[in-house]
């Protein structure tokens, strides 16, 4: 009877222990899964023809359509856990024009401009866990989240209103703005 109780209780004991593992890994592996698709921004990430989705038929500003976005984790528990990723999705991207490599360009341009805004959020959230956390909660987190999103989105909806005529120089001082920002880490 002894045996079997020392039995039951390390069953239990390590049953917990395995649940604590896989609900801590659980998250990581949704993450993977979902993201497995999906280019991360790294300095050495370039977007290529490839990673789009080829539709002459599509009307698209520049030619080409780059759903790039900022993913983001998070919790609270006795510290605030947050971790984010600038990710392109090549299943909702498209191209009607290969020949242009100015399109290109720019899909690249708004790549490095989303990692910009994810490093300014983390920023901010790294700011924030030397605060008090107990003012802080998950809605306050994806509030933050949406607006990086919006800061960014913001800055590229007024690139894209520049004239023609201004484009490559304008798209290089954004170039050499982003470069700077990359190279400060902020």
């Amino acid at each position: 009877m002894r045996k079997k109780i020392i039995l039951f209780i390390s069953v239990l004991f390590f049953g917990f222990i395995s649940f604590l593992a896989i609900n801590r890994f659980f998250f990581d592996i949704k993450e993977w899964w979902i993201m497995k698709e999906n280019i991360i921004w790294s300095k050495k990430t370039e977007l290529k023809w490839n990673d789009f989705i080829y539709d002459e038929s599509k009307t698209l500003t520049d030619n080409i359509q780059a759903n790039i976005g900022i993913s983001a984790r998070y919790r609270i528990d006795d510290k605030i856990y947050y971790k984010t990723k600038t990710a392109f999705v090549p299943e909702k991207s498209f191209v009607n024009d290969t020949t242009n490599p100015i399109s290109l360009r720019i899909a690249n341009t708004r790549f490095d401009l989303c990692e910009v805004y994810r490093r300014k959020l983390e920023y901010k959230i790294d700011s924030l866990r030397k605060t008090n956390i107990k003012n802080i909660d998950l809605a306050y987190l994806e509030k933050q989240s949406i607006l990086y999103t919006n800061y960014f989105s913001e800055e590229w909806n007024e690139f894209l209103k520049i004239p023609k005529e201004n484009l490559i120089p304008e798209l290089e001082k954004l170039e050499n703005k982003i470069r700077t920002q990359l190279n400060n880490n902020k």
